[in-house]
């Protein structure tokens, strides 16, 4: 039995007489022995049921498996081998296989020209969604902006008008220890510059506590009254 392979017994079992195929490599006295053993053996027990076995051959399961340590690198099937070999430059024919059967690029999920247009596509959306975003945050500044317009001027009274050469006093806007008492206006100042939005360039005219040029607006303004 030492020197039998498992592919030397085939069986061939019916109902009536059973018939058993040993195979011609085993050497005759163990071929002998074996069939003698086959043909003298009975079972000790036997025990009817009415379980019906039935066995179907189906094609579902194939009968070839990738190997166990190469499932998850090698494709179960050959067509991602297939297209990677169409694809591939040869320098025989000084080109691609697809590309000389079809006379163009084959396109599939890896190609360099449809990522480019992918991430060119998301960039431009990207690009639109910004500005969407910038302009609406734009439009609510606007918005907001033209409420505390509308509020600040509701109760804001016009501002007073001053000419080059036109005597004021300004707010002091430098406190020191012991000024508590002292008068919120210093002056005269002389206007020397009329600028925009109500702001205006003064020079001192006399000797008195205060900065000798400065810039200051109307606010901060009261028209010099002392002779």
């Amino acid at each position: 039995m030492s020197d039998a392979s498992p592919e030397s017994f085939v069986y061939a079992i019916t109902d009536d007489i059973p018939k058993f195929d040993i195979g011609h490599k085993i050497p005759k006295p163990t071929h002998n022995d074996v069939e003698a053993l086959l043909v003298s053996y009975r079972p000790n027990k036997i025990k009817t049921t009415d379980i019906e076995l039935n066995i179907t051959l189906t094609d579902d399961k194939p009968i070839y498996h990738s190997p166990r340590r190469c499932q998850k690198t090698i494709p179960r099937n050959g067509s991602n081998i297939q297209e990677v070999l169409n694809s591939t430059f040869q320098r025989s024919i000084n080109t691609t296989p697809f590309e000389l059967l079809f006379g163009t690029q084959i396109n599939n999920k890896t190609n360099l020209r449809i990522q480019q247009l992918i991430d060119e596509q998301l960039q431009l959306e990207f690009n639109e969604n910004r500005e969407l975003l910038r302009k609406a945050a734009k439009a609510q500044i606007i918005k907001v902006q033209n409420e505390n317009k509308k509020s600040y001027n509701l109760r804001r009274k016009s501002p007073s008008l001053y000419s080059v050469m036109d005597l004021v006093a300004i707010k002091r806007t430098q406190h020191e220890l012991g000024q508590k008492l002292c008068n919120k206006f210093i002056g005269p100042y002389k206007i020397t510059q009329v600028k925009l939005n109500d702001t205006y360039n003064v020079e001192k005219c006399g000797n008195f506590d205060g900065p000798t040029k400065t810039s200051t607006c109307e606010e901060y303004l009261k028209p010099w009254t002392h002779k």
